[in-house]
């Protein structure tokens, strides 16, 4: 099954990458998949053999043009990707957060169609997709179907890989600055000593997680084409880009309008980078005709949704929100590592220190929405992203310093040690599940159609992921807020744990019937006819 769903990244690592070290090889396949699904969607078939023939059929050709093994430096990173993916896999029951449980019933839907999802039941009473991006989604329901795992197991697998695959990307992109090994250790760090994006796995924002990764990667693969007229790098700046966005549009939005302004301070110092420039705008229409079928899809956002965008813009658009989101460790290395540049050769500094600038006015502009699309540019999710520059400022920093290199490494391992334990911690905590919830969702027996009357923050979440059934109080994207409708449940279900403290649930009472109890974990039949619930937005 690994090796299926890794042949495009086998044979566009034969055919793309720079110097032929192997580091992009998983999120260049994970990038293909994601949107191999948008055109798998327009056969007259499903997806099965589409997709055996695509992995089976890159991996030959891969193998046959790429007739080495990966470089050591390489297979270092995949190591410590695999260590975060599983220890994550292993750390809580399901995927912590509502928002992870609506992910896991979207990659129910896109399996049980066959990859032609033509909407959203019975997650959300929705016929269309709306633009809906489906690029993690679609990596969890592949790994559901071609390793036989049940949706919870799958679930959690599908979220943890994304946090593996955005350890890659940093390690790829640190190295395209300069090609050395020490890049692929900075980037691998900067994930690591940060506290976002991992920090992410505990609400369920995989999806955010992975769109950083495509994006990181698609800038630095953009920076060398345009460097080095590189036509290679061009492509996999292009794939990346439309990876991003099909999977979560942030980073892709935000590092779009960073590059538009670099190069065209770029052209105004050196008319001679016009070739670049051209490749750049080369890749970025090729990026857009990747995501064509996706595009054709996109309605706007509902009024509430939009003005419930603009509220948290206003709201998260301030300097603090950096420590928040990165952790003071990382910006204070950022500010060492900018002296020590500037004192040896100023020069290195202009770009990282550019790119920062960028990202933090980005930040800032979320409290006028001034900017066309300002929709995408979410201040926290933009604010995650100055660890790309950050990483960048403290490879030039350490680069012919090994006993500096090493004293730093300790120091920052003992700190993610501490910073990611506590992750791990927040992360059970907000798991919706407990083995009492499990076993009771596995004993009920619900008609098709059945809605049940669930909790917001409890593992009735889980039900349309689990058990393929519509609740009432699901987790709805902020592009469908307008959904409103009453609908007749006709069972009713209360987690034992409720990290969202909230219990609307109105079972034991009158019209309801015990049916299943497991410690704290109940289940109702509702046997009144009267019975009507209010389907609404929740956040």
């Amino acid at each position: 099954m690994g090796l299926l769903l890794l042949g495009p990244g086998v044979l566009l690592h034969a055919l793309l990458a720079p110097r032929r070290r192997a580091v992009e090889l998983p999120l260049l396949a994970a990038a293909v998949w994601v949107i191999a699904l948008w055109w798998i969607r327009l056969l007259p078939f499903g997806w099965r053999w589409p997709v055996l023939v695509l992995g089976a059929g890159s991996l030959c050709a891969g193998v046959i043009l790429w007739r080495r093994w990966p470089d050591p430096g390489s297979a270092l990173v995949w190591a410590v990707a695999a260590v975060v993916t599983v220890v994550l896999a292993h750390s809580a029951l399901v995927a912590p957060g509502v928002d992870a449980a609506a992910h896991t019933a979207i990659a129910r839907i896109v399996a049980e169609s066959q990859g032609h999802p033509q909407g959203f039941r019975p997650l959300w009473p929705i016929d269309e997709l709306r633009g809906y991006p489906l690029g993690q989604p679609t990596l969890t329901a592949l790994l559901a179907w071609l390793a036989g795992r049940d949706w919870r197991e799958a679930g959690l697998w599908g979220h943890a890989l994304a946090y593996g695959l955005v350890v890659v990307a940093f390690a790829a992109a640190v190295w395209r600055w300069r090609g050395t090994a020490l890049g692929l250790a900075i980037g691998v760090a900067a994930v690591l000593v940060a506290r976002a994006p991992l920090q992410f796995w505990t609400w369920g924002g995989a999806p955010n997680t992975l769109g950083i990764a495509f994006g990181v990667a698609g800038f630095a693969a953009g920076l060398d084409a345009f460097r080095r007229y590189d036509v290679r790098s061009a492509a996999a700046c292009a794939l990346y880009a439309a990876a991003g966005l099909l999977t979560h549009a942030v980073t892709v939005a935000a590092f779009a309008y960073c590059a538009a302004v670099l190069l065209a301070a770029a052209l105004l110092r050196d008319r001679g980078l016009l070739r670049g420039s051209g490749l750049l705008l080369a890749a970025a229409a090729f990026a857009a005709l990747l995501c064509a079928p996706y595009l054709a899809t996109v309605k706007p956002i509902d009024p509430r949704g939009a003005a419930w965008i603009r509220a948290w813009l206003r709201e998260s658009a301030m300097l603090r929100v950096l420590p928040r989101m990165l952790h003071d460790v990382p910006l204070i290395a950022g500010a060492a590592a900018l002296v020590a540049v500037l004192s040896r050769a100023p020069g290195r500094a202009v770009l990282p220190v550019s790119l920062a600038l960028l990202l933090v006015l980005l930040v800032l502009q979320g409290r006028v929405a001034a900017l066309p699309g300002s929709a995408l540019l979410y201040p926290d999710r933009i604010a995650v992203l100055l660890l790309y520059p950050i990483a960048l400022l403290s490879h030039d920093a350490l680069e012919s310093r090994p006993r500096a290199a090493a004293a730093v490494a300790v120091l920052l391992l003992v700190h993610a040690g501490i910073l990611q334990r506590q992750l791990l911690r927040d992360g059970t905590a907000h798991a919706l599940a407990t083995e009492a919830d499990l076993r009771v969702l596995a004993a009920a027996r619900l008609p098709e159609g059945c809605w049940v009357m669930n909790n917001y923050g409890d593992a009735g979440q889980w039900i349309p992921a689990l058990l393929g059934r519509p609740v009432t109080s699901p987790h709805i994207h902020v592009a469908f807020f307008g959904l409103e409708q009453r609908v007749h449940p006709c069972a009713a279900f209360r987690g034992e744990k409720r990290p969202y403290h909230v219990d609307t649930v109105t079972c034991p009472g009158p019209g309801c019937e015990l049916a299943l109890r497991e410690g704290g974990a109940e289940l109702f039949h509702i046997v009144d006819p009267a019975l009507s619930v209010e389907l609404a937005a929740q956040r």
